[in-house]
């Protein structure tokens, strides 16, 4: 990853085109004030976002999701977002995420329930060029990071 961050709640960073956003537990208004702050920073560094919600992590509260829409208005790329788990916690987060999406009107908005899955389908938007193997590589090492702070 380029130009990572990564905290105790959330790590982010920029691989070639897709900034990262890996939530490791519930967003805090300040945490995605800063996750958002980030991406905005980097608006001309990446084509997708890419938002792995780790299973367990809550839904965002309401200061959180404010900063989201946010973030949906002004970033009108696509977004391929993974809330792994299953069960109703992990339906509750996706079913947050299509809410954003809906009040913000973000049409280019991919749910998925696999980290995995959603990364097969970055060749979609990048173009058949784009390296999976590496991307999946990258994803690991940033989940393996684990950062101090928030």
């Amino acid at each position: 990853m380029e130009d990572s961050v990564v905290t105790p709640s959330y790590a982010i960073g920029v691989y070639r085109s897709v900034c990262v956003l890996m939530w490791r537990a519930r967003p805090s208004a300040e945490a995605a004030r800063d996750a958002v702050r980030f991406c905005l920073d980097h608006d001309r560094d990446f084509t997708v976002l890419f938002v792995v919600v780790q299973e367990g992590v809550m839904p965002p509260g309401e200061e959180a999701r404010d900063q989201f829409s946010r973030l949906a208005q002004a970033n009108r790329r696509p977004v391929f977002a993974t809330v792994e788990g299953t069960g109703f916690l992990g339906a509750a987060v996706r079913a947050a995420l299509t809410g954003i999406a809906f009040v913000t009107r973000h049409r280019a908005l991919n749910v998925f329930r696999e980290t995995d899955d959603a990364a097969m389908a970055l060749p979609v938007v990048l173009g058949s060029g784009f390296d999976v193997e590496h991307f999946r590589g990258a994803l690991a090492d940033l989940r393996a990071e684990r950062g101090e702070g928030r």
